[in-house]
C-alpha cells in the first residue's frame, strides 16, 4: 500500500541550495517518489540565533515504508549529509540538512522517538508557506483544519521570502 508523506527540509551551512537538491535526490532513491514540491524559502533561523539563515521547502512523497522507516531513511539521509546532532547541545542548532516528518497519511502517532503530526507545523511558517502551495486543503489530522487556515492563523513573525517557485 502506498502512502502519503509530507516531509519538510531545511538547510543553512553549505551550498544550501545544493544540500535541498542532493536531499530530495536520495530522498527519491531510498524512500519513495516525490510526487510534489513546494517553493523555496529563504527564513530566519526559527528558535536559535544565527547568522546562517536557512532554505526551507516541503515535498510530499509516496512510499512503501511504514513511519518509522522513513524516520530512519530521513535519520540516515541526514547523517550521510555530514549532519552532526551533539547531544551536549540542547535546542536548535545550525545544520547541513534537516528532514522532518510532517504527516504520514491522517495517521496521529506518539511514540518516543516520533510525532506525526509534527508537534509545531501549526507555529513555523517555513513550514506553512510551502505546504500550503502544495496541500493547502489538506486536513491537520489532530486540529482538524485546513494548511491553509493554519496558516492564516500562525503567529509566526520570522523573516521569510520566497526565492523559487
Amino acid at each position: 500500500m502506498k502512502h502519503k508523506v509530507y516531509l519538510s527540509l531545511g538547510s543553512n551551512l553549505g551550498n544550501k541550495a545544493e544540500n535541498l537538491r542532493l536531499t530530495k535526490n536520495e530522498i527519491e532513491l531510498q524512500i519513495g517518489r516525490i510526487i510534489n514540491t513546494g517553493g523555496i524559502y529563504e527564513t530566519e533561523p526559527w528558535g536559535f540565533e544565527n547568522e546562517h539563515w536557512f532554505l526551507n521547502t516541503v515535498i510530499e512523497i509516496e512510499t512503501d515504508y511504514n513511519a518509522l522507516e522513513v524516520l530512519k531513511i530521513c535519520l540516515q539521509i541526514e547523517e550521510n549529509m555530514g549532519r552532526i546532532r551533539d547531544a551536549s547541545q540542547s535546542g536548535y542548532t545550525a545544520r547541513i540538512i534537516d528532514i522532518d516528518l510532517l504527516f504520514f497519511d491522517n495517521e496521529i502517532i506518539n511514540l518516543p522517538e516520533l510525532s506525526v503530526p509534527h508537534p509545531h507545523i501549526q507555529s513555523r511558517n517555513f513550514v506553512l508557506y510551502p505546504l500550503a502551495e502544495i496541500a493547502e486543503n489538506y486536513i491537520h489530522p489532530k486540529l482538524n483544519m485546513p494548511i491553509k487556515v493554519l496558516l492564516e492563523k500562525s503567529k509566526d513573525d520570522t523573516q521569510i521570502k520566497k526565492i523559487n517557485p
